[in-house]
């Protein structure tokens, strides 16, 4: 997403999906502090930041499917307590610190469908 885009700080619900976005930077949704869904399957996601999400505490929900992310670090999903559902089907996940999964305490939906672990 280019830098100088600036979203609306009270926007819930965002959708990115099928575009050509290749990583998720830290301070990327930062600003949006209300998110509660946000879908950004169908890019070319490779790597996310550790922390990007840290701001984000009342999103729902987190679409990630159809990326090619491969691993899923520690400290990726920190701050999403909140976070009930989570699609990382189809994103050829080989590895993934099953820690990362520990700030979900209230995920009710995990899809990791078709990934190679």
């Amino acid at each position: 997403m280019p830098k100088q885009v600036t979203l609306p700080s009270r926007l819930v619900i965002l959708s990115l999906a099928n575009n050509k976005l290749i990583s998720l930077e830290k301070t990327m949704f930062a600003k949006l502090v209300h998110l509660q869904a946000l879908l950004l399957s169908r890019n070319k996601i490779r790597t996310i930041d550790t922390g990007t999400f840290r701001y984000n505490q009342f999103l729902q929900v987190l679409d990630l499917s159809h990326n090619s992310l491969q691993i899923v670090k520690f400290g990726v999903f920190s701050g999403l307590q909140n976070l009930k559902g989570l699609n990382l089907s189809f994103c050829d996940v080989s590895t993934i610190d099953l820690k990362s999964l520990d700030p979900l305490s209230n995920l009710k939906f995990l899809d990791f469908r078709a990934n190679k672990i």
